[in-house]
């Protein structure tokens, strides 16, 4: 392989990284329920700007790459998992995301709703069966 040819390989794979990237963002950015405009607000860059990340065509800084995180509610190194995410792992990340930004006393009445959900939820397929 040429210098040239691994330059060119260099950029096809970066370009696919990006579009990748892009489909990532646009996923976290549907499961929490956002507007690109929202988005765009709470990370601080142009609707635009998202509009280029989640196509693929361009990406921003690390500091908005943070920002965006937590926009969506992900930890940093989750915004680059590039391989397409099982929708209970979604549903788990959302549902880990509003148990966290909660206080101590609203968390613990959150899990006892949670146990008791999961106990109706056991009679139910008991009773079905």
């Amino acid at each position: 392989m040429t210098e040239a040819d691994a330059s060119v390989s260099r950029k096809a794979r970066g370009a696919e990284i990006l579009r990748k990237l892009g489909r990532r963002v646009r996923e976290l950015r549907r499961a929490k329920g956002l507007t690109q405009e929202a988005l765009a607000e709470l990370v601080g860059i142009s609707v635009d700007g998202i509009s280029q990340i989640e196509r693929g065509v361009n990406f921003t800084s690390m500091v908005h790459a943070e920002a965006l995180a937590d926009a969506v509610g992900v930890p940093f190194h989750e915004l680059f998992r590039l391989e397409p995410v099982p929708p209970l792992e979604v549903d788990a990340g959302r549902l880990l995301a509003l148990f966290i930004a909660q206080p101590p006393e609203v968390r613990r009445a959150m899990l006892e709703q949670a146990e008791g959900l999961a106990q109706l939820a056991r009679r139910l397929t008991s009773s079905a069966s």
